[in-house]
């Protein structure tokens, strides 16, 4: 906020690489996203259509494996089931997949992290023998109850990242204030 437009011009010159159509491609298609979801939504007449865009980061991708949909499609590392009313009210589900088959999480944002894990698996050989050895930890019987005190907590944690939307949008009803409430203490349980 405190750059004169010409600072700013610099810093995105900086960040983006402006010969690139791609990256024109891709930041258009964000932008596109943004203004659907955010400014034409048909939903909500109430809210405020402004939004600000803070900041540009780069995403580090230097120690992901990359794979094309065909070989995700082909190792069924995830499959969406329909719904036979998926026209209506009905929702989808995963079935047999990889991640269906490791899914035990007990929280939201714990299910997008695996999405994430799975959909682009880490090559840094420390990291993957750090996850490994913590998973060894939790499912050892030495350290059972741990591992259910954990499970538990998590239970109760809800989807905060929707729920800080909505605080923001001043949208948030007295249920999302609760599953907030729910959420912090269960944090503060597993802090301890």
């Amino acid at each position: 906020s405190s750059l004169s437009a010409r600072e700013r011009i610099a810093y995105l010159e900086n960040i983006l690489d402006l010969d690139s159509q791609v990256c024109f491609r891709c930041i258009g298609g964000l932008l596109w996203f943004l203004f659907l979801r955010v400014v034409a939504n048909p939903l909500d007449a109430t809210s405020d259509h402004r939004f600000f865009l803070n900041c540009i980061d780069r995403l580090n991708i230097k120690n992901v494996l990359h794979m094309s949909r065909c070989t995700m499609k082909a190792i069924q590392l995830f499959k969406v089931d329909r719904h036979p009313l998926s026209c209506g009210s009905g929702r989808s589900k995963e079935s047999l997949s990889v991640y269906g088959l490791l899914n035990q999480t007990k929280s939201a944002s714990g299910s997008r992290l695996l999405r994430a894990w799975i959909s682009a698996p880490s090559t840094d050989i420390e990291e993957i023998e750090e996850r490994q050895k913590l998973v060894a930890y939790l499912k050892s019987p030495a350290s059972e109850s741990t591992y259910r005190a954990l499970q538990d907590a998590l239970s109760h944690v809800k989807n905060i990242p929707m729920i800080l939307g909505r605080l923001r949008a001043i949208s948030a009803s007295v249920n999302d204030w609760s599953s907030l409430q729910l959420s912090v203490c269960a944090f503060l349980r597993i802090l301890h």
